[in-house]
């Protein structure tokens, strides 16, 4: 028992290790900042947008078997295009170029060097020569880098806590406030991307040679601890960028904000080993997710094979890295809006899929909330489909969610007289 308990905090250290990447550093920051007094609320609705989406994703992916299963009811095609964008978004579109960009503006501009482009081109070569080449050096960035980031964050949050770097200001608009909490939760993309982490944590269950029975215990077990580390480091972050509302104005994203309560804390110095920090933590991120996004690629298009692919993603990743982190942002918005819906529809509906029939019922579900999706963002773009914000829960981007909810009861149910319907005439028949 005290060596499956040992195996727990190890899994779950390294599900922290996979959804704690430097990105996720400016997010919670950024909504503290926007949040003022309303900042424990907003941390609470961007927990549950990120650590405890992404942990009962991951559980409902490894319960269903794998992400193809998971995605199974959405149909053969419908699923495999969900599950290429989902790729696409955590890696060239969005997760990847994003660290390339947090590079150069929480790292290598820190020692005065004033170039996107180049910082990006050498970043991204190193990448591709690291993919190719030599999954040790991975490993050993990995090992040691997270426990130094977090050994790093959580004195900065103590010293933050003991030390305030300003004063809290009021929250002016609390139902502004809860849409951001959950939008920035959902920029993280860990949401999206737990899904694809099932091979690792199978591997994993192999590896300590943990018993079918216990699996899903130890998986559960496992999240827990991941969940409460990504919550104080998270909470942390969002209380400092809260507290810096006075000393910084106009920010845009928790970059700017990040190194301005460094500096207060802790000095020039301070900054300095934030950056090589963040400049090594997001070559890890940028590797792993660069590895595994073209692993998919060759495995679905097997003609092109992984190292192309590894160009390919590097390439795409450096041209969108360019843009900037603020361009970035904006790119990710469409695309959450139109991929989370039927992750959440999936998530919510995978208990009911093996006790009742209704495969159906969620795949016209799901539809119906990329449909919803699509619409916001094209009002948002275009204000031309106002009605769309007439729907409940729309304000805080679910408007999705009751429609969707009445459209799975509704076909449920003529799916499961159907089937009785089928049972019964069968029954009839051979009597």
């Amino acid at each position: 028992m005290k060596k499956e308990v040992n195996i727990i905090f190890v899994i779950g250290f390294s599900l922290f290790a996979m959804f704690f990447g430097a990105g996720n550093l400016i997010f919670p920051t950024y909504l503290g900042y926007t949040s003022g007094s309303y900042w424990l609320i907003a941390f609470i609705l961007y927990m549950a947008a990120d650590g405890l989406l992404a942990m009962i994703s991951l559980y409902c992916v490894f319960s269903s078997g794998g992400i193809t299963e998971f995605v199974k009811p959405l149909g053969k095609y419908l699923g495999t295009i969900v599950l290429v964008c989902i790729s696409l978004c955590i890696g060239p579109l969005v997760a990847i170029p994003r660290t390339g960009a947090i590079t150069y503006n929480l790292g290598v501009a820190n020692f005065g060097f004033n170039s996107l482009i180049i910082t990006t081109a050498v970043f991204f070569t190193i990448t591709y020569f690291i993919c190719i080449k030599s999954e040790k050096i991975v490993d050993f960035i990995g090992k040691y880098l997270t426990p130094a980031l977090l050994i790093f964050l959580i004195i900065m949050i103590i010293t933050g806590i003991i030390y305030p770097v300003g004063k809290i200001q009021p929250g002016e608009d609390l139902q502004k406030v809860m849409y951001e909490s959950f939008l920035n939760g959902f920029q993280t993309l860990d949401g999206l991307g737990a899904g694809l982490f099932n091979a690792v944590i199978v591997n994993a269950l192999v590896f300590y040679k943990i018993r079918k029975e216990r699996e899903k215990k130890v998986i559960l077990s496992s999240s827990i601890i991941a969940f409460i580390c990504l919550s104080i480091v998270y909470g942390g972050l969002c209380f400092l960028g809260a507290s810096s509302k006075l000393n910084v104005e106009g920010a845009k994203n928790g970059t700017v904000i990040l190194l301005n309560f460094t500096n207060a804390l802790f000095g020039r110095t301070g900054i300095l080993m934030l950056s090589v920090i963040v400049i090594l933590a997001c070559l890890t991120t940028s590797v792993a997710l660069t590895g595994g996004v073209s692993e998919y690629f060759a495995e679905i298009m097997p003609k092109i094979p992984y190292k192309i692919w590894v160009m390919i993603v590097c390439f795409a990743s450096f041209i969108f890295s360019c843009l900037g982190v603020d361009a970035i942002i904006k790119l990710a918005v469409p695309l959450l809006f139109t991929l989370y819906p039927p992750i959440i529809i999936l998530i919510l509906t995978s208990i009911l899929r093996n006790k009742i029939p209704c495969n159906k019922a969620i795949k016209y579900s799901a539809i119906l909330s990329i449909i919803i999706g699509f619409i916001t963002v094209l009002n948002d773009s275009l204000g031309i489909f106002g009605f769309i914000k007439l729907l409940p829960l729309s304000s805080l981007s679910f408007g999705y969610l009751i429609p969707a909810i009445i459209v799975f009861v509704i076909v449920a149910i003529f799916e499961n007289n159907s089937k009785n319907n089928s049972k019964n005439n069968i029954e009839a028949t051979k009597a």
